[in-house]
């Protein structure tokens, strides 16, 4: 619990009242032989379909902070907010692809440029042909503000859930030997800072406190019978023992938030032109130097 004391004679009493991270949830082979193209591996942290918002209950990570607002009446009080900003430093984030054999060459991609510097983590809707939104996010916040609550007379709410989660290819055209190669790995390491924020009857914005957490995932597979199997599938949320005072700091984070770039979006679009963006390093071989062990493919 702490008092900040914020302009125009407002003062906030915060306390952060749940951070916590669920078990993950095993990651998902979504493939058939008639159409193996199209393969996806997806890893989620939630049980729930990513692909929809889901219950704050159901998230890997929720955080809910309460803030106490004095030095104003009820219906001031009232028009404030609290809410949370998110920002995500992408760490590592590779994949790795093989051949039924060593000359059938190996692929190996990962992001890299603008993904690995901070970016804001905010809500994007995607259309029915899986183009983000980029209007209608809910940046610089991390979710609209109906995930939030504010009690008379001077209560504010603020909830985050979380749930990441990647669809990668299942197989991937090895330019330089024609040949199809077929997933082996997806290693990933993510970076988040989540920053309860107080927000004025003007919409303007005080930093209060900041909540740091990791993901990670190690996910291998292996192919038998033409069919794909999980061989390690490993993943965890770690949040920080405590919170960050980040009260009057508000400056380190706004060239982020004023540059705008929303990590759903960014990744997205590196994802779908992963051969061509400068924010991906792809490299093909002809012939792969080190080829997994011989359980990695049994025909």
């Amino acid at each position: 619990m702490a008092l900040y004391k914020l302009r125009n004679g407002l003062e906030i009493d915060l306390t952060w009242e749940k951070v916590e991270a669920k078990a993950f949830t095993p990651s998902v082979l979504e493939f058939s032989k008639q159409a193996a193209t199209l393969g996806k591996l997806h890893c989620k942290t939630t049980h729930m379909n990513t692909d929809a918002i889901p219950a704050f209950e159901e998230h890997g990570l929720k955080m809910k902070a309460v803030g106490i607002v004095s030095g104003a009446p009820s219906d001031v009080a009232m028009a404030c907010k609290l809410r949370f900003i998110q920002m995500l430093t992408v760490q590592r984030f590779t994949v790795t692809y093989f051949g039924k054999r060593a000359e059938e060459g190996g692929v190996n991609w990962g992001y890299a440029g603008r993904i690995l510097q901070r970016t804001v983590d905010a809500r994007v809707p995607f259309d029915s042909n899986g183009i983000p939104d980029a209007a209608r996010t809910s940046a610089p916040f991390q979710f609209g503000d109906e995930v939030n609550e504010r009690i008379t007379p001077n209560k504010l709410i603020a909830k985050l859930g979380d749930s990441p989660s990647e669809r990668v290819s299942l197989l991937e055209f090895n330019s330089a030997t024609k040949k199809f190669n077929y997933l082996y790995s997806l290693s990933l390491l993510h970076q988040f800072e989540t920053i309860a924020t107080f927000v004025h009857q003007d919409g303007s914005r005080e930093m209060l406190e900041s909540w740091h957490w990791i993901y990670r995932r190690v996910t291998g597979v292996k192919w038998k019978a033409l069919q794909p199997e999980l061989t390690t599938d490993r993943a965890s949320i770690v949040p920080a023992g405590a919170s960050t005072v980040v009260f009057g700091r508000d400056a380190e984070f706004e060239a982020t938030i004023k540059i705008n770039v929303i990590s759903n979006i960014i990744c997205n679009e590196a994802i779908l032109n992963r051969k061509n963006s400068p924010n991906i390093q792809y490299n093909t071989s002809e012939t792969a130097q080190v080829f997994p062990h011989e359980s990695y493919w049994d025909p």
